[in-house]
């Protein structure tokens, strides 16, 4: 699945399951039924009683041809978000001089990144840029991304082994439920099927993974659809607030129900 074919498909998944096969059964039926009564004209003559049949027949064959071609594209759409995923670094991040590491769970990273440091120690444009150009420390969230896939870049950074996203088909519109995953526990992220729902799994990524960690919004990369989220351990935030006081809230919001980042004045 390339690019093109991953937007199509991310537009039709969220209208849901339930219309996409209804419309593609419908249209499976309708196109077969005209190929019969073309064949009819040309000679082939059917009994009243055979288009019954035939009706019937072509819609069961559609909905079993659109519930398999749903499949077969939610696999294809899966595989293409994996390869969008970044790689993440197995190498801790060399800690900042001037701030005290505080220590942390193994697999995660130990140390608060120098570019965040960095920026709260001397502000400016060369250090904002040096940060969300840091693809060990943040992660980006187009508005129009798939929320799943936010979880898998926060896990990327974070790399706790226990923090994944679950999809569930359902029957109900739109056809799906999203699941967090962290610590052997799991949360439903309450999707309205809309831009809000990327704030929305922010917000519930947050309340999943406390009070380990916490996840904060650049300010600095607002301005475009794409925002930029740095996850920390709860210590780590700690830290920063003690050493550089308001700096931090300055620089780094915190993700509140409101307003919604996406689609809010903040």
């Amino acid at each position: 699945m390339n690019d093109n074919e991953a937007a199509w498909w991310s537009a039709t998944r969220a209208k849901g399951q339930k219309r996409y096969v209804i419309s593609r059964s419908v249209l499976f039926c309708g196109v077969a039924m005209v190929l019969v009564a073309v064949m009819d004209f040309l000679g082939w003559q059917q009994q009243p009683s055979d288009w019954i049949w035939y009706l019937i027949g072509f819609l069961v064959g559609g909905y079993l041809f659109s519930v398999w071609t749903w499949k077969g594209s939610e696999q294809q759409y899966r595989a293409w978000q994996t390869s969008r995923l970044p790689t993440p670094t197995s190498a801790p991040t060399k800690p900042a001089a001037s701030v005290r590491q505080p220590t942390t769970q193994s697999g995660s990273p130990a140390t608060i990144p120098p570019s965040v440091t960095d920026l709260l120690q001397t502000p400016s444009e060369a250090h904002v840029a040096a940060l969300l150009d840091d693809d060990d420390a943040i992660f980006l969230v187009d508005w129009r991304e798939e929320d799943d896939v936010i979880i898998e870049y926060c896990e990327s950074i974070l790399r706790t082994g226990s923090l994944s996203a679950a999809i569930i088909d359902v029957d109900a519109d739109p056809g799906f439920e999203l699941y967090i995953e962290y610590s052997g526990k799991r949360s439903k992220v309450p999707l309205v099927v809309g831009h809000e729902d990327r704030h929305i799994t922010l917000y519930s990524l947050n309340q999943a993974l406390a009070p380990d960690y916490e996840i904060r919004v650049c300010v600095d990369s607002q301005g475009s659809d794409t925002l930029a989220f740095l996850p920390l351990r709860s210590a780590h935030w700690s830290t920063l607030e003690q050493t550089y006081g308001r700096l931090v809230d300055k620089h780094f919001r915190k993700i509140t129900q409101q307003p919604n980042l996406f689609t809010d004045r903040w």
